[in-house]
């Protein structure tokens, strides 16, 4: 895996610019290689921010079994975010 990080280089001279998204491109591989849940990070790194995990709505009426449902997908979400940061967290340490 370090072997990835050994490509990144970055510049301010002229060809700064195409070092900075080779950089990324490099960061991208090496995030979505070594951390869990790979394809949130990838995107997320993609985008160039965090994914938002929006929470299913809940009806006013909701029956017992949507209020469950409704429960273990906002859990789900909340995991979700708080992985997201922590490989944030990770690659920033990483970078710096």
């Amino acid at each position: 895996m370090l072997e990835l990080l050994r490509r990144i280089e970055f510049s301010v001279a002229r060809n700064g610019p195409d070092l900075y998204l080779k950089a990324t491109e490099e960061l991208q591989l090496y995030a979505s290689t070594t951390y869990k849940n790979q394809a949130d990070i990838w995107k997320s790194l993609k985008q160039d921010n965090l994914i938002i995990f929006t929470p299913p709505e809940l009806e006013e009426n909701a029956k017992p079994t949507q209020k469950e449902m409704w429960r273990i997908c906002a859990k789900n979400n909340i995991k979700l975010k708080e992985l997201l940061q922590a490989n944030h967290d990770a690659l920033h340490e990483v970078v710096l």
